[in-house]
């Protein structure tokens, strides 16, 4: 520049290059859910302005839960069968894993066998039964009844409503 000119420059300060994973961390760690049930899991970044956000979601080949789909950081998994189940989420940049601890229960129903007046229940019994699982019941009529059928108030499938023995479903 010219003996007394001045000159005017605008700096920019900013990373010294791209900004490295240094951890993953995943959101529920671990959780129960039921067959059919599906749960989203979210993964977190660490330090959340890394330049490589890219992650892969990993569960065993005969797991109890599958992938339904991925979306970054959002995999959503679907009981399968009962058991337990890892669902693992790796980084692209260093390989840093996390991973959630899925439980899977077969769902359970209260199941309530009564009789009303003039019998008695011989062969099954009120209690909480999974979800398919097929129960014999039999019923016995006192002297001077007779019986009527078998009925459900909250659905379920009788193989006969009207036999003294029977499944329920």
């Amino acid at each position: 520049a010219a003996s007394g000119a001045t000159a005017k420059f605008t700096v920019t300060v900013g990373p010294n290059g791209p900004v490295a994973v240094q951890d993953v961390k995943v959101d529920p760690s671990s959780k129960t859910i039921g067959i059919n049930d599906e749960l989203t899991l979210t993964a977190t970044i660490n330090p959340v302005d890394a330049t490589d956000q890219d992650l892969n979601w990993y569960v065993d080949k005969d797991s109890a839960v599958s992938i339904v789909k991925t979306d970054g950081n959002k995999c959503v998994i679907k009981g399968e069968k009962a058991g337990n189940a890892d669902v693992t989420v790796v980084t692209s940049d260093g390989g840093y894993k996390a991973i959630a601890a899925i439980n899977v229960v077969k769902a359970t129903y209260q199941l309530t066998i009564s009789t009303s007046t003039g019998g008695t229940i011989i062969e099954g019994s009120s209690g909480n039964y999974g979800n398919g699982d097929v129960i014999n019941i039999s019923a016995s009529p006192n002297d001077g009844y007779k019986f009527v059928d078998w009925t459900s108030s909250n659905g379920g499938t009788f193989g006969d409503a009207n036999s003294l023995e029977t499944t329920f479903v």
